[in-house]
């Protein structure tokens, strides 16, 4: 039974990665008629770039990609996911990309209020560790969520269900992502009143006001946090 299992999970992640190249012929970013679903390939290698992740969940199907948050690295690739909980600056690069075998991947961007409504009805999972808050993990794709995916790509082929029944799936795989090991987390940045949740409101007040003067005192304030306690869980 385990075996037929292993065997079936590996023709569904040939089928995901087979089905991707056939619809991108060519390099490049290629949103899709699903609100928040985008395709990408690309043909080469590249140096790493600035640029800011909104809440998204990114799956690697081939090739390899590397992210710096802070001073953190990550390195992710084939059949794996990298889910950004909050907003944050990020450099990014692909490491393995050619035109023979080309970095494939899909997104999703994340729902914020779905993922608190779902939070509400879903039971909190028991056993998780206390000390981590961080906003952003790499994780294996689960046979649920390849699952998902993979049934996300064949409504491309029918124009006329995509955009309703995509919503569903979406909400699924929303609802699939709580349940992962990262879905405390997620669980927490969009729990009102959370700590977590609060640092996702700085951050998004930083976003919209990097061009003014930041008082740190004013901006704990406004989240009713001590100086001292917004550093802590800022840095984390």
């Amino acid at each position: 039974m385990a075996e037929n299992y292993r065997f079936a999970a590996e023709d569904g992640r040939v089928a995901l990665r087979d089905m991707i190249r056939g619809l991108l012929t060519e390099e490049g970013r290629f949103p899709t008629p699903i609100e928040g679903f985008t395709l990408h390939r690309y043909d080469h290698s590249d140096t790493a770039k600035p640029h800011f992740y909104k809440p998204i969940l990114i799956i690697a199907v081939q090739g390899r990609k590397w992210v710096r948050m802070g001073v953190n690295d990550i390195s992710f690739g084939e059949y794996t996911c990298f889910i950004a909980g909050v907003n944050m600056p990020v450099s990014s690069c692909l490491l393995e990309a050619t035109s023979e075998r080309p970095y494939l991947s899909v997104s999703l961007d994340l729902d914020r209020p779905l993922i608190a409504a779902l939070a509400a009805r879903i039971p909190a999972p028991t056993e998780y560790n206390h000390d981590i808050a961080v906003g952003a993990a790499v994780q294996e794709l689960s046979p649920e969520l390849l699952d998902a995916f993979l049934r996300m790509l064949e409504l491309l082929d029918k124009p006329e269900h995509a955009k309703a029944l995509g919503a569903l799936i979406s909400q699924e795989i929303h609802y699939r992502l709580l349940t992962t090991p990262f879905g405390h987390q997620l669980r927490l940045l969009n729990t009102v009143g959370s700590q977590n949740n609060k640092i996702d409101q700085a951050i998004m007040w930083l976003r919209e006001n990097y061009r003014e003067t930041l008082q740190v005192d004013k901006l704990a304030g406004t989240l009713n946090m001590a100086p001292s306690t917004l550093y802590k869980y800022f840095k984390k």
